[in-house]
């Protein structure tokens, strides 16, 4: 069922969903103070151009603000925040700051605040940067060069088009990263166990601890070091693998093309396995 509103000297709207899967949207030129209360299901709230605030109760919701600084509460669930339809870069620091949205932190357009209580993040066409919580995130980048670092939890991030980065903070998370289209860049530092899936491109891989690197089809370059072991499968490409700084255990898999191996420091280096690497070079540091 549909209803219409005159606006006329409405100063504030409220809108509830009921128990089920409900939809809830408002249009663009709505500049009122718009909440939307989803409650129970997994609902889908849009505001409009105004300040909303939008509350996903129970379930699995997915939440656009529209235009305007909005406020955005998941609740109980796993809860998504979505810029999809965005043009311009976006900055989303999921902290309970209202300093997200169209533009950065020190000039944001939005001031849009995205609570901690909001696990996901869904980006749009242009180059957008996101940063995590202390859950378990994950993130979608879309088009644009995306800057995506997770958090403390087990988090999921995925570049798609563009010239993507990935960054961990060291928060003891199992994260998986997949850079897609594109030349990426993947760290991971601390105590982050990762799986970083570069896909097509010229990929770059830095990681200080443990994990598994899986390059893809373009000459992709490796930089592993640190104290708990690493698996390399190089893909397709003529690749550079770089093995240096503390005591690594490493399989390494050149796979197809014409690839070289580099170790810095051979005391504190071992080998488990190489395959289908054409040069083994020691002592030789850098890419």
């Amino acid at each position: 069922m549909v209803r219409y509103f005159a606006l006329g000297s409405v100063k504030a709207i409220v809108m509830n969903g009921n128990g089920g899967n409900d939809s809830l949207t408002v249009s663009d030129l709505v500049l009122k103070p718009v909440t939307l209360n989803g409650g129970a299901g997994d609902d889908t709230l849009r505001g409009g151009g105004g300040n909303d605030t939008l509350n996903g109760g129970n379930g699995a919701d997915t939440l656009d603000g529209g235009r305007g600084g909005d406020v955005f509460n998941g609740g109980a669930g796993v809860d998504t925040v979505t810029y999809a339809s965005r043009t311009k870069s976006l900055y989303v620091n999921i902290n309970n700051i209202a300093d997200d949205g169209e533009g950065f932190p020190d000039a944001s357009v939005e001031k849009d605040n995205v609570k901690t209580d909001v696990e996901n993040l869904k980006g749009g066409s242009a180059a957008d940067w996101f940063m995590g919580s202390s859950a378990a995130n994950t993130f979608q980048g879309f088009g644009g060069d995306d800057l995506l670092m997770g958090g403390a939890g087990d988090d999921v991030l995925i570049g798609g088009d563009g010239n993507d980065a990935f960054g961990g903070e060291g928060g003891g998370g199992a994260d998986k990263y997949y850079g897609e289209a594109g030349d990426d860049f993947f760290y991971g530092e601390g105590s982050d166990n990762v799986y970083f899936s570069g896909g097509d491109g010229d990929d770059e891989f830095y990681v200080t601890f443990g994990g598994t690197l899986v390059g893809g089809n373009g000459n992709d370059k490796f930089y592993a070091g640190g104290s708990a072991p690493i698996t390399i499968n190089a893909g397709a490409g003529n690749d550079i693998i770089d093995v240096c700084n503390g005591e690594v255990k490493d399989i390494v898999d050149g796979g197809t093309g014409t690839d070289q191996v580099k170790i810095d420091k051979f005391s504190n280096t071992q080998l488990d396995k190489t395959t289908n690497c054409e040069t083994i070079l020691v002592g030789v540091a850098g890419f």
